[in-house]
């Protein structure tokens, strides 16, 4: 078992609170993590700040360590090399690491997303809660895949385990509802949100490239790759100084092939030198790509509340996104951006032209975008509301 230091410092604006998190998706410092990762670490420094403890523990890393980053206490816990039942040695590290946890400072909540609860052991006092991000029954009913008899175990085993349910957007709540037993009017939503004046700090002095669209995130079939990628013969005949760069780490298919090798085979020869697979980037780049951008592209299939939309909007960025799943939640059509149908790489590529074309209308968007993250999306008002809920989870 991993040693433990001195877990906590103590707070004059102590809430009395201490909230657990099972997640192993943490980012390392300079890496390139996304998602859920992203979310945890930028809302538990936020408990952090308004005196909450903070702990994340999680199964599955390269290595295991015990860190502080800006008063989170990380837990990592490394894979298993056993050749068989892996999950087994990690299970019972990740259990024991959470109840030395609570020995040390009881833990008021413990949080995970959709499958995180499953195998967690309850703790008498503490309460259990889920934040849906967008699970196993969400996605693979949306793309259409056959559903894991495991997975789907551990879904509802999870769901069953929880004393409440929050969720990322209305849209993930209500959908999942449909397959799993919860009444969606008992959910709370919290948005998921950013740090606006931070992205900013990351992408000052960075100027905007004329003509370039910037898409960040996995390049991958969910999130439109493919689909943007065959919009831009469309985009480069009406736009003639229009490049696309693709920011983000490669996906691989269950025989290993690079999903990036395929599209690079669908993209015709006189448009190859003008569309650039940059790659993963580390978490503190992200800004600097975003920023270059004259308009940022998000055609995904499915999402559950992207933050990679939420990023390019408070860097005051016209975005063309998703009308799929919770795009009308963010974006108003024509106001501060515009929604594509993310399966039709012509309506794809009308929308990214107008913004190119149109530079009324694209600073418009720009601001009204950045004005919208301001109001609804800013993590640091929107942590009072994720306080407040559990708050009252606790009572």
């Amino acid at each position: 078992m991993i040693g433990f230091h001195c877990l906590f410092n103590p707070n004059p604006h102590n809430l009395n609170m201490h909230v657990c998190f099972n997640s192993d998706h943490y980012p390392t410092p300079g890496g390139n993590t996304g998602g859920i990762g992203v979310f945890v670490q930028t809302f538990g420094r936020l408990l952090v700040k308004h005196g909450i403890s903070v702990t994340v523990v999680g199964a599955g890393y390269k290595y295991s360590s015990i860190e502080h980053d800006e008063g989170v206490q990380v837990i990592r816990i490394a894979k298993s090399k056993w050749p068989v039942a892996k999950y087994i040695p990690q299970l019972l590290r990740l259990n024991a690491a959470i109840k030395k946890a609570h020995g040390q400072n009881p833990i008021d909540i413990i949080e995970s997303s959709e499958v995180g609860l499953a195998l967690i052991q309850n703790i008498k006092g503490t309460k259990r809660v889920i934040r849906m991000h967008g699970g196993h029954h969400f996605f693979r009913h949306f793309e259409k895949r056959p559903l894991v008899a495991k997975t789907v175990w551990q879904e509802k085993t999870s769901f069953a385990k929880a004393h409440a349910l929050c969720a990322v957007s209305n849209f993930v709540n209500e959908e999942t509802a449909k397959y799993l037993s919860f009444n969606p009017r008992k959910t709370t939503v919290l948005y998921n949100g950013v740090m606006p004046q931070k992205l900013r700090a990351l992408a000052a002095n960075t100027q905007t490239v004329a003509g370039r669209i910037v898409f960040t995130g996995t390049v991958c079939e969910k999130k439109g790759a493919r689909q943007l990628v065959q919009s831009f013969e469309a985009i480069r005949a009406a736009v003639p100084n229009a490049t696309l760069c693709m920011v983000g780490p490669d996906w691989f298919f269950a025989d290993g092939k690079s999903y990036r090798e395929y599209l690079q085979q669908l993209i015709p020869e006189n448009i190859k030198p003008f569309i650039q697979f940059v790659g993963a980037v580390a978490n503190t780049q992200i800004p600097e790509w975003i920023a270059s951008a004259q308009v940022c592209a998000y055609p995904s299939h499915m999402e559950a509340m992207p933050l990679a939309w939420l990023e390019a909007m408070a860097l005051g960025k016209p975005v063309v996104a998703s009308q799929s799943g919770p795009g009308p939640e963010i974006i108003c059509h024509g106001k501060n951006g515009l929604l594509c149908d993310p399966h039709n790489p012509d309506n794809i590529a009308d929308n990214i032209i107008r913004l190119l074309l149109d530079e009324h209308l694209a600073g418009s968007c720009g601001q009204q975008a950045a004005a919208t993250v301001n109001q609804k999306f800013d993590m640091e008002k929107l942590v009072m509301d994720n306080i407040a809920f559990y708050q009252k989870t606790i009572s």
